[in-house]
C-alpha cells in the first residue's frame, strides 16, 4: 500500500493535443484580427477571397477656407441732356471672398465696370480690390484694417460734368487704415489712422486740348481719437478730433504754389439706437485748413453731420441724412478747397419675396475756396427689383439731376437704366 502512494501519478495522455491547439490559436490571431477589421465581414455582404483589393474609402468632402459669392450685371443706360442722348452697357463682375473665424474676419471683394458704348470703343470704367477685416483681442477690445486699389473713368454725361470738358480725368488711388478700439465700462476709446495716395490723368477738353492734373496728385495722412460715454442703455455721447496732412506733388496752376495743408477737426454729438428699430446719431464742430504757402489763407467751416436710420420691420427701411464737409477741392478746379452742404434720404420697401421698390433724393450745395466757384444741385431717384428665381433678378431704375455751376449753364440729366444680375 505505502509503495502504491509513492509512485509519481502520470501525466494525461491529451497534453500534446492541448499544446498544438494552442499554438494553433496564437498564429490565427493576426487572421482573426485583420477579418474583424475588414469590410469584407460586415453583415450582408459576402465574404471575400484573400487578396481581393479593398475599394477606398469615401473621401472626405472638401471645403475651401472661405465662403464664395459672386454675381454678373449687365446694365444698359439711356441718357438725355443738354448735349443730346447716348446709350452704354455696362458689364459689371463682382466677386468676394469672406472668412469667418473665432475671433476674426476677413473679406477680400473685387469688381470691375466694364463699357460698351454704340458709339465708341470699349473701355474699363472702373476697377476696385479691397480688403477688410476685425480681429477680437478680447472681449473688450477690437482690432480693424482696411486696404484698398481703385482704378476710376468717370463718364462724360454723368451730371456735374463741365461742358466744356469731353472726356473727364481718371484716377488711380490706394489707401490703408487701421484702428484699434476699446471699452472701459461705460467709456469707449477709439484710435485710428491711415495713408492713401491720388494720382490723376489728363482732362479732355472740348477740341482735343489735353490739360494736365499733376497738382492734385496727392499723399494724404490722417489719424483720429474718439472718445464715447454711454449715459444710458439707448444714448451716447462723444467726441472726435481728427487731424489730416495732405502733401501735393505741383504748384497751383496761376497761384505758383502748392496746396499741401494741414487739416484739424473737432466734434461732439449724441448717437441713440432704440434696438434696432430706429438709430440715429448727430455732430456739430469746427474744421481749420492751415496752408503751408503763406499766400494762401487759411480756412474756417463748421462742421456737421446726422444721420438717421428707421426699420420698424425687415420689410421696409428708410435713412436720411444731413451734413456739412471741408475736403480739398478736387479735379477740374482751380480752388483750394471745397465746403459742401448736402442733404440726402433713401427708402426701400420690399412687397414680397419676388418684388422690392426704392426710392432717393439728394441735395448739394458747394463753395471752391480760393476761386469763387460755386456748385449747387438736387436729384430723384426710382427703382424696382424683381427676382425671377434663386439667382436672376432684374432691375430697372431712372433717375434725374439738377445741376449747376458757375460759369455753365444750368444742366437737367434724365436717365434710364434697366439690368438683369446673375449671382452664386
Amino acid at each position: 500500500m505505502e509503495r502504491l502512494l509513492s509512485c509519481p501519478a502520470r501525466r494525461p495522455k491529451s497534453w500534446p493535443v492541448k499544446l498544438f491547439a494552442g499554438l494553433l490559436l496564437i498564429a490565427a490571431a493576426p487572421i482573426a484580427g485583420a477579418w474583424a477589421a475588414d469590410d469584407r465581414l460586415e453583415p450582408d455582404l459576402y465574404p471575400l477571397a484573400p487578396g481581393t483589393p479593398l475599394s477606398p474609402p469615401p473621401a472626405e468632402p472638401a471645403h475651401l477656407p472661405f465662403d464664395v459669392d459672386w454675381s454678373l450685371a449687365l446694365r444698359g443706360s439711356f441718357t438725355q441732356d443738354e448735349d443730346g442722348e447716348s446709350y452704354e452697357a455696362v458689364l459689371v463682375p463682382r466677386v468676394t471672398l469672406t472668412r469667418e473665424g473665432g475671433r476674426s474676419t476677413l473679406v477680400l471683394d473685387t469688381e470691375a465696370e466694364l463699357a460698351l458704348p454704340l458709339d465708341g470703343e470699349t473701355h474699363v470704367e472702373a476697377l476696385r480690390l479691397g480688403v477688410s477685416g476685425a480681429y477680437a483681442l478680447d472681449s473688450v477690445t477690437d482690432l480693424t484694417g482696411s486696404a484698398a486699389l481703385a482704378y476710376e473713368q468717370p463718364n462724360p454725361n454723368d451730371p456735374g460734368v463741365a461742358d466744356d470738358v469731353e472726356d473727364p480725368a481718371d484716377s488711380i488711388s490706394g489707401s490703408v487704415d487701421l484702428g484699434v478700439s476699446r471699452r472701459f465700462g461705460l467709456f469707449s476709446v477709439g484710435l485710428d489712422g491711415g495713408v492713401a495716395r491720388t494720382v490723376y490723368g489728363p482732362t479732355i477738353m472740348t477740341g482735343g486740348i489735353e490739360e494736365l492734373n499733376g497738382h492734385d496728385n496727392a499723399w494724404t495722412f490722417d489719424t483720429g481719437l474718439r472718445v464715447g460715454y454711454q449715459i444710458t442703455p439707448i444714448f451716447e455721447v462723444f467726441g472726435r478730433g481728427s487731424v489730416e496732412r495732405e502733401i501735393f506733388d505741383h504748384p497751383v496752376p496761376g497761384l505758383g504754389v502748392k496746396a499741401d495743408a494741414t487739416q484739424y477737426a473737432l466734434v461732439g454729438g449724441l448717437a441713440g439706437n432704440w434696438r434696432g428699430i430706429l438709430t440715429a446719431e448727430g455732430s456739430v464742430g469746427v474744421g481749420l485748413r492751415r496752408f503751408d504757402a503763406g499766400a494762401l489763407d487759411e480756412i474756417t467751416s463748421t462742421l456737421f453731420d446726422a444721420r438717421l436710420t428707421y426699420t420698424p420691420d425687415p420689410t421696409v427701411t428708410l435713412s436720411a441724412g444731413f451734413r456739412r464737409t471741408l475736403e480739398a477741392a478736387g479735379v477740374d478746379t482751380s480752388g483750394t478747397a471745397r465746403i459742401e452742404t448736402r442733404a440726402d434720404a433713401e427708402l426701400a420697401y420690399t412687397v414680397n419675396r419676388w418684388l422690392r421698390l426704392r426710392a432717393s433724393a439728394d441735395w448739394w450745395d458747394a463753395e471752391l475756396e480760393g476761386s469763387g466757384e460755386t456748385e449747387k444741385g438736387y436729384g430723384l431717384g426710382l427703382g424696382t427689383d424683381y427676382r425671377l428665381g434663386a439667382h436672376t433678378q432684374l432691375s430697372a431704375d431712372y433717375g434725374f439731376a439738377h445741376t449747376e455751376k458757375s460759369g455753365d449753364t444750368p444742366e437737367d440729366t434724365h436717365r434710364v437704366t434697366v439690368g438683369v444680375t446673375v449671382s452664386r
